[in-house]
């Protein structure tokens, strides 16, 4: 999260990096209710300041209706066409050099848990919760 800092805004990584301390001291009530904090602030921080009113729930809505989530997809779709360097990168017709690679590799990163990691995780806790409810 480190990494982060500067592009999430403070109160989300302080209730993150707060649960983290709490859940290794073995406070797991206080752990939760940080997480619970930090999911508010996370999703209220994506709303303009006057639509961040509101439970957990509605932001979470508001967040999914108000952002694009398939546009940068898009973008990059746009990116790797038309003859651009990007393109051109990717299809070795120029070489890379040390940045441009790693800039794929972490576009490679992001684009790896937002399509794989995210959809799991989130389907692997309600299968959890599912089980212990049972």
């Amino acid at each position: 999260m480190k990494a982060l800092e500067g592009q999430i805004p403070d109160p989300v990584l302080r209730a993150l990096n707060s649960a983290t301390d709490s859940y290794r001291a073995g406070n797991l009530v206080a752990a939760t209710v940080l997480c619970r904090r930090g999911l508010e602030d996370l999703m209220k921080y994506r709303l303009p300041a006057d639509s961040r009113q509101g439970d957990l729930i509605d932001a979470i809505n508001s967040v999914g209706e108000s952002m694009e989530f398939s546009k940068p997809l898009t973008e990059l779709a746009a990116a790797l066409s038309g003859g651009s360097d990007l393109e051109k990168l990717c299809n070795m017709e120029i070489d890379p050099d040390a940045q441009s690679a790693a800039a794929l590799i972490e576009l490679m990163h992001s684009l790896i848990m937002y399509l794989y990691v995210l959809p799991e995780k989130l389907e692997n806790l309600e299968a959890q919760f599912q089980r212990s409810a049972a």
